[in-house]
């Protein structure tokens, strides 16, 4: 009787320890924040972030809050502040993959709900844009220079990135079928997806407008080239002209002034449901969303079992916003031509580790799945009581599928466009006021920059925004 008590309590934590360990950040801390920085309102999100950190955020969701605080900090103009929270969430990030790497093992039969959020690459790599700009607000030009460089080494360093992992998957996924005694030759291959994104076009226009101001204009030309590199080379990801950006000013006496604007959020992330069915040395996988789909895969298994298993995807989140302008004294309003989609950067580098994530979750489904059916085989024989025994196995099935909820998380307030002005304007002051179109070439907004003094001696970098 004692045994058949531990075993239930065991059950019962099986249950409920996957689910804790999957509990993300409450999405009720979220509420009423799009609708104040719909507004242009971020003090409001920020103190309701940090009025939540504890509760909402564990210690393994605390890239999460650093990338959602430092974002907020950057669109209310507390630049310094920003920059702390995204260092930690870099740092964070850089940490998280280096003991991830290392444990690929122990964390290969884990939910990645269980593990510390490392963030998305996309997270990883525009938060050093916003830091450049950061440092570029607070006239330390140098320091955007870092930050641009450390941008285009992650970018570069993606395809290695994943290719090194998958391996490692192999690797534990080979070590774990042999403690079964199973046959490791006929399992699949870990394998990334292909790397299309190569180039930041936002990134290399920071290039330029601080290398001109340096009064560096070879090497501002050569960010210009690879700048337009970006588009000829990307079409899939920028399906727009290149913007014009000037190297050095027409008219010496003449102050060069970049307005960036950003407009709409990036993506969320959904879960799709997926079924495995096995057969004898062979499993066939389904869904129905985001798409019908239907593979089948070679594996040392024999048939009858039926698992399940949840996968997140990205889905984007529409701007109403179709246009931007921009006008100087009242004066015609001059349009801001579009930088970069950060919304198809985002699904590319999601698309590298996509089938890593996926084989991963197959994996665990069925090795878990398969141990949890030997299980219940094991609980008819020594569990007396037929109900008892009946119970028991029903609620090992659910453990089961608890543990393999989707992991949802991602940070909240990238932005989800990009667009910019070059101007070149003589020195003065100038009231300034950028306006957000629908479709129907409606104002939806109107971002009153106010009077702002303009130089050749300053960077003269100006940003809008548009959450919505």
């Amino acid at each position: 009787m004692k045994a058949t008590k531990g075993f239930v309590a065991v059950i019962i934590l099986m249950i409920f320890l996957p689910a804790c360990s999957s509990m993300m950040t409450k999405t009720s801390v979220y509420e009423g924040m799009d609708e104040a920085i719909s507004q242009n309102n971020f003090s409001i999100p920020i103190q309701q972030l940090e009025k939540n950190k504890n509760k909402a955020f564990s210690e393994k969701d605390r890239v999460l809050f650093y990338l959602n605080m430092g974002m907020l900090l950057h669109y209310h103009g507390e630049y310094d502040k920003s920059n702390q929270m995204l260092t930690l969430a870099e740092r964070s990030i850089e940490e998280l993959f280096t003991a991830s790497a290392s444990k690929i093992a122990a964390s290969f039969l884990l939910n990645d709900n269980a593990l510390d959020y490392s963030g998305e690459d996309y997270e990883d790599i525009y938060l050093n844009v916003f830091k450049a700009l950061n440092f570029a607000h607070l006239g330390e030009s140098d320091a955007s220079f870092i930050e641009l460089n450390r941008l285009h080494h992650k970018i570069q360093q993606l395809e290695t990135k994943y290719t090194d992992m998958s391996a490692k998957y192999q690797q534990a996924l080979k070590e774990q079928v042999e403690k079964e005694d199973a046959d490791d030759e006929s399992l699949p291959e870990f394998k990334p997806g292909t790397l299309k994104f190569h180039n930041s076009a936002i990134g290399n226009a920071l290039g330029v407008i601080l290398y001109r101001f340096e009064k560096d204009y070879d090497d501002a030309e050569m960010d210009k080239r690879k700048m337009l590199e970006a588009f000829a080379g990307q079409a899939h990801l920028y399906s727009f002209d290149p913007p014009s950006l000037s190297v050095r000013p027409a008219k010496r006496d003449n102050a060069q002034v970049a307005l960036f604007s950003f407009h709409g959020l990036g993506p969320l992330k959904e879960s799709a449901n997926f079924r495995i069915t096995t057969f004898s040395n062979y499993v066939v996988i389904s869904s129905d969303v985001p798409e019908p789909f239907s593979q089948t895969l070679s594996w040392p298994v024999k048939g009858g079992y039926h698992f399940k298993f949840s996968l997140p995807y990205l889905v984007e989140r529409q701007s109403v916003v179709h246009q931007v302008k921009v006008k100087i004294n009242n004066g015609k309003a001059i349009p801001l031509q579009p930088l970069e989609d950060m919304n198809k950067i985002a699904k590319s580098t999601f698309e590298i580790k996509a089938p890593l994530i996926y084989l991963k979750s197959v994996s665990r489904s069925i090795i878990k799945g398969i141990a949890a059916e030997a299980g219940k085989e094991k609980m008819k024989d020594e569990i007396a009581n037929p109900y008892l025994g009946l119970l028991a196995g029903f609620t090992t099935d659910v453990a089961v599928d608890v543990s393999e909820n989707a992991d949802l998380r991602i940070s909240r307030f990238f932005p989800g466009y990009a667009s910019i002005a070059d101007l070149e304007l003589p020195p003065g002051e100038y009231q300034i006021v950028v306006q957000y179109f629908d479709r129907y070439n409606n104002i939806v907004h109107q971002n009153d920059l106010g009077k702002v003094n303009i130089n050749p001696g300053q960077l003269n970098i100006l940003e809008s925004f548009c959450l919505q």
